[in-house]
Order: structure tokens, then sequence, then C-alpha cells
């Protein structure tokens, strides 16, 4: 009886999906840390407001299906104009009520080394 031929293949697709994965990830890790802050202040574009909810997903356990569900809380979210470029953030119910479409907010914000992206850390009024 012949031994199973190992197809070489998959074996090299696997490597280069694994080293793809780690590149991917060391590179947003290079992206993301040590960043400075930055401090401005921000014009509130818009408010949203997303109430809680539950979502529900089927799961095959032993062989049964259940249905878990998902609880999503309240979200408070202001849409922020931050040195022209569009940027959201998540704020607690006080600040939303306390800022309005076109008010000035202090926002502290950090811009990624590569991609440029801008990530609003706080909101202050």
């Amino acid at each position: 009886m012949n031994a199973p031929v190992r197809n070489r293949f998959f074996m090299v697709f696997g490597a280069v999906v694994l080293v793809g994965v780690i590149l991917y990830y060391a590179f947003m890790a290079f992206d993301g840390m040590g960043l400075a802050d930055h401090q401005v202040t921000a014009t509130v574009l818009d408010k949203k407001h997303r109430g809680a909810a539950n979502t529900y997903s089927t799961q095959i356990v032993g062989n049964r299906t259940l249905v878990v569900p998902q609880a999503t809380p309240e979200m408070y979210v202001l849409s922020l104009d931050v040195n022209g470029i569009p940027s959201e953030i998540l704020v607690d119910k006080m600040l939303y009520d306390a800022v309005g479409p076109k008010d000035r907010v202090r926002v502290t914000y950090q811009r990624r080394r590569f991609t440029g992206a801008v990530q609003v850390v706080t909101v202050t009024r």
C-alpha cells in the first residue's frame, strides 16, 4: 500500500495565508501603537441615537439548534468634523443631550502613521 501523497499546493497556500495574516496584524499594530495625542476644537455635524435592541443568532450545539439572544446596548453617537475629516465617537447621554449640530467641542484625537486615519479618543464640551 502506498503512503498518501501530500498536496504541496495546500501547504504553500496555507503558509501564504498565515504570513499574510501575521503581516496585516503587525502592520496595524505598528500603525496604531504609541500615537501622539492632539487636541483641537471640532464641530458637531450630526447626532445619532441607537436604541437598545436584541439580535438573535442560530448555533448548532450537540446536534441541536439553539437560538442565542445578543443584547446591543443603547448608544449615543456624535458625528464630528475634526480638521476637515469626518469622524464618529460614542459618548454618554449627558454630553449627547448637552450638544447640538454645529456646536463646537474639544476633541483629543490620534492620527495613524501610515493610513492617516483619525481616531477620536475623548470629547468634552
